[in-house]
C-alpha cells in the first residue's frame, strides 16, 4: 500500500517558530502587521520579523496567563476615570478650529481670556 501523505496548510509567520528565517511577511502583504509600529528604517523583511517577533512573544505571555488560576479578591481594582471635559469656566483651547457664539464681538483679548468671556456673554458659565 502506498502511504497518502494529508496535504497541511503552511503555518502562517505570526505562529512560526521565533528562530526560523521565514518569520516575516512577503512583499506585496496587504494585511495588518502587528507591533510594526516600534520599528523603523531597515528593510521589510528584518522589520516584519522583529515585529513578528514582538507579537509572537506577547501572545505567548497572554496565552499563559489565561491559564493561571484566578484567586477571588485578588484582581487589582480599576483605575478611576479621567474627564476629558474642560471645566465650563475654563477657555476654549488654543488649537481649537470651530466656531464659537458670540465671539466676533470679543476685541482685544487673548484666545483663552475672548472665549472666556464669550461663554459668560451667552450665559454657558452655569
Amino acid at each position: 500500500m502506498y502511504a497518502y501523505k494529508i496535504p497541511t496548510r503552511p503555518v502562517p509567520p505570526h505562529f512560526m517558530e521565533m528562530e526560523n528565517t521565514d518569520k516575516y511577511l512577503k512583499k506585496g502583504y496587504t494585511g495588518h502587521i502587528p507591533c510594526l509600529n516600534n520599528f523603523h528604517g531597515a528593510t521589510n523583511s528584518s522589520i516584519t520579523n522583529e515585529a513578528l517577533k514582538l507579537f509572537t512573544s506577547r501572545y505567548e505571555k497572554e496565552k499563559a496567563n489565561l491559564k493561571l488560576p484566578t484567586i477571588a479578591g485578588t484582581l487589582a481594582p480599576k483605575p478611576k476615570m479621567v474627564s476629558r471635559r474642560l471645566p465650563y469656566e475654563a477657555g476654549i483651547i488654543k488649537n481649537y478650529a470651530g466656531h464659537i457664539p458670540g465671539s466676533m464681538f470679543n476685541v482685544g483679548e487673548t484666545f483663552s481670556v475672548g472665549s472666556k468671556s464669550t461663554r459668560i456673554i451667552l450665559g454657558m458659565n452655569n
